[in-house]
This record gives C-alpha cells, sequence and structure tokens, in this order.
C-alpha cells in the first residue's frame, strides 16, 4: 500500500510513496552481532538491514542503544512528471518511514561477513575492517522497470553520539562527530554532509543537500550518491563508519 506525503524541498517539489504502512516495530536492534574483542570493536545488524549498535571500546556506544536511528532513504523522478517518488529504510524516525524486515544471506557462511540484507528494493551490504574499528555499508537501490526515470538518488544516513553534547565538525574527507570518542562518516562514492539534530520525519520536511557544519549536540551525518541518464534504474552509495 502507498501513501502520498507532502513535498520535501531537498529535491525540490516531491511527492513520496513509501514502501509499506505497518506500524514500526520495536525489537531488541540486533538481528546479527559481530565482535572483535582483539580489537575492541562490535556493531550489529537490525532484522531491517540498518545499523542497530556500534561500540568501540566494548561497552561505549555510538548509537543510541534504546532507538538507534540509521539507514537509508531513495527519491526518484520520472521524465514529464514534476513529482519525485521514493522510499526509506530508516530506524525511529519520528513518523513516515516504515522500515520492514530483510531477507538476510551470508556468503562465507554463519558469522561471518559480508552479510547482504534485501528488503526487495534494496541489497545494502556489511562489511567492516575491525582494526581501524570500520563499518562498511554499500548500499544499492533498484527501482526496477520504472517507465521514464532520469534522476535516482540513494542517501544513507545516521544519528550518532545522541545526547552526548557531540561536537559535529568535519576534516574534509567526511563529517565526524566527538564525545569522549569519535565516529567519522566517509564514502568512496557520493557527497557527504551533516545538520544538527536527528532526521524529519519521511512524510515531510527537507533533508539538507551535501554540505558541512559545525555544531555541538545532537546531530545527523549523511552521504548521498545520484544518478542520472534516459533510463535510470539502479543507484548505490557506499560509507564507512569510523570509529577513532
Amino acid at each position: 500500500m502507498c501513501r502520498l506525503f507532502a513535498p520535501r524541498t531537498a529535491l525540490a517539489i516531491a511527492t513520496l510513496f513509501v514502501l509499506s504502512s505497518a506500524a514500526p516495530a520495536q525489537t531488541s536492534n540486533c538481528a546479527y552481532t559481530f565482535t572483535w574483542t582483539k580489537y575492541d570493536f562490535t556493531f550489529c545488524v537490525s532484522q531491517y538491514g540498518t545499523l542497530g549498535m556500534l561500540q568501540a571500546p566494548i561497552g561505549v556506544d555510538h548509537l543510541d542503544p534504546a532507538n538507534p536511528i540509521e539507514g537509508y532513504e531513495f527519491f526518484f523522478s520520472i521524465e514529464g512528471n514534476n513529482n519525485f517518488f521514493g522510499g526509506c529504510q530508516v530506524t525511529n524516525l519520528a513518523d513516515g518511514c516504515f522500515p520492514a524486515a530483510a531477507a538476510f544471506t551470508e556468503p562465507n557462511g554463519p558469522g561471518t561477513l559480508p552479510l547482504i540484507a534485501d528488503d526487495g528494493t534494496t541489497k545494502t551490504t556489511f562489511t567492516a575492517n575491525p582494526a581501524q574499528k570500520q563499518v562498511v555499508i554499500t548500499t544499492a537501490v533498484n527501482i526496477g522497470p520504472v517507465k521514464g526515470a532520469i534522476f535516482l538518488q540513494v542517501e544513507r544516513l545516521g544519528v550518532f553520539q545522541p545526547g552526548m553534547n557531540a561536537t559535529f565538525a568535519s576534516t574534509g574527507f567526511g563529517p565526524y562527530a566527538v564525545s569522549n570518542y569519535g565516529v567519522r562518516l566517509t564514502t568512496e562514492n557520493g557527497c557527504f554532509g551533516n545538520f544538527p539534530g536527528v532526521p524529519p520525519g519521511f512524510n515531510s520536511s527537507a533533508i539538507p543537500g551535501c554540505g558541512l557544519k559545525n555544531f555541538v549536540g545532537d546531530g545527523t551525518m549523511f552521504a548521498i550518491r545520484n544518478a542520472l541518464g534516459a533510463i535510470t534504474r539502479t543507484a548505490a552509495v557506499r560509507v564507512e563508519y569510523t570509529v577513532f
């Protein structure tokens, strides 16, 4: 079932369809957990294919341990149509995003990486560099045979160091948030940015375009990948979340 939402100014005038209208599910946040005691590093993936926990040192959370906010949103346009369409898979947004459970595969065997989550529209691949305390997430959206699709944008975002009065800034390679420890977002194939506070509900308001701000408090970091073409059906963005 599709739902219509108010315009979002981040992509000019936009009318959005989400993938599901089911009520948000409450879970323990972790369906798959990966731990390296040698490197004092652990993270988990939720049943939705989102990052459910990130700890380094082990026991120190960099996402909200009760209500982590992390995941992806996508938008696309159709030639001759002034609207934008899209969907989202982000946990614990205020409103408008209702993530659906994903199917998982572990091509190298149970308990190993990569871990691949498939929610029907998007495949999200999780890998890690534990010695660097880094999670690598590749989000690949395929909107299928949509006639006249000419623009597709995929965005990966997360809220880090919530409630810790963190300092948000950038090294030029990507935004970071620092309280007692820091988390940096980098990307190999997109642009990036940050903004104060948590993401707005998917059915209203705007997420700013790529750009960096310096501020103190709660904040969101993100990476965006755009695809343009006469027949645009796929786009992928890779992000690295690194604890330092």
